[in-house]
């Protein structure tokens, strides 16, 4: 736009009021995959320094055409010691997560469950089933599986090797579930990296192999403790190179935002990029906030989203051209640019 308009137009601040203009326009807003940075923060979940203390819960769809009638695996870790159990099914019904709760409860005290918000977990009965349990439920932000990054990351490894097991000439079994026993096996006896140990070691003091030996034998006590330091260390050093590809967030209450439209396979090219404008209601934490877009599936009149799913939305009616300056109702008066062109600003 400023290259159609320079060579016949100039007045002061030119390219700050186009850049205005184009950045209140709706359907640009909506439409366009703008290159600044998005607004997030890397944040972590409250610590875990025992077994069962928080454990998450994450389903994988898509394994229905591998020799199995079964389709999916529910996945479930021990954020302490980064144990996996896995769980394979046809359902993602309330009443099989609940079933899969109650298998977990056999192993160990539950004390906290981290999942997504499906429907199934936002039942008043699946919530009832963990209140009667004493088991506290947490939730990730909406279209943010990053939020469960340690089931999901485990969960790209485990198929990952299953992959590479089905696959494999050399394998003369063809069914995804048995062999999914045998991938989890081997990544609960692997040392993790994040912890130095492996999972099975952290949780039951199983070394690998017996004729495997640590070159200083420690105590599972001391081998939690170790391992709880180096998660920390770890996750320091994944947030340090995280943030620097985004902005911290800077909302709050009553500020009117744009939101991400989730990809779908059912989305042709052409449909928009972002949705709304919705109204901040509450600042949940950092890199959360409360908005008042309905949730459909879950009956809710507002839905709990990350940051790096908005974008602020700026009102065509909050914008006008000043006399030599970019009036910004909602923003106030936006610095002047010097030159362009070649030409200078009155104010030189």
């Amino acid at each position: 736009m400023i290259s159609l308009i320079s060579p016949t137009y100039y007045w002061p601040n030119l390219i700050c009021d186009i850049s205005n203009y184009v950045k209140h326009c709706e359907t640009c807003q909506k439409n366009k995959r703008f290159k600044e940075r998005k607004f997030s923060t890397l944040g972590t979940l409250p610590p875990s320094s025992e077994p069962f203390d928080l454990i998450s819960i994450d389903t994988v769809l898509g394994l229905g055409k591998y020799g199995s009638r079964k389709n999916l695996v529910h996945l479930v870790m021990d954020h302490c010691t980064r144990y996996a159990w896995v769980f394979p099914h046809t359902s993602t019904s309330m009443e099989t997560y609940i079933e899969v709760v109650k298998q977990m409860l056999k192993v160990g005290p539950i004390k906290r469950i981290l999942s997504d918000r499906a429907a199934a977990f936002l039942s008043k009965r699946y919530q009832k089933f963990l209140e009667s349990n004493n088991i506290k439920r947490l939730l990730t932000s909406t279209q943010n599986p990053q939020c469960n990054g340690l089931n999901e990351r485990t969960n790209q490894e485990l198929m990952k090797r299953l992959r590479c097991k089905i696959n494999d000439p050399d394998v003369k079994c063809r069914n995804w579930a048995t062999l999914m026993e045998q991938v989890v096996h081997e990544y609960n006896n692997s040392p993790h990296e994040a912890t130095g140990f492996s999972p099975a070691f952290l949780l039951y003091g199983i070394l690998p192999y017996e004729q495997f030996k640590m070159d200083n034998q420690v105590t599972i006590e001391e081998a939690r403790e170790i391992a709880n330091q180096h998660s920390q260390k770890h996750h320091h050093k994944n947030e340090e190179t995280y943030n620097r590809k985004f902005k911290r967030p800077q909302f709050q209450v009553n500020d009117d935002v744009l939101v991400e439209i989730a990809w779908h396979p059912n989305n042709g090219k052409l449909t928009p990029v972002m949705e709304g404008p919705y109204k901040i209601l509450k600042i949940v934490s950092e890199s959360n906030v409360e908005i008042n877009r309905p949730n459909q599936p879950t009956k809710r009149e507002t839905e709990i989203i990350n940051v790096n799913k908005l974008r602020l939305y700026h009102h065509p009616g909050k914008f006008k051209i000043g006399a030599g300056r970019c009036h910004d109702i909602s923003e106030g008066v936006v610095s002047e640019n010097k030159k362009h062109n070649g030409f200078l600003s009155e104010d030189d």
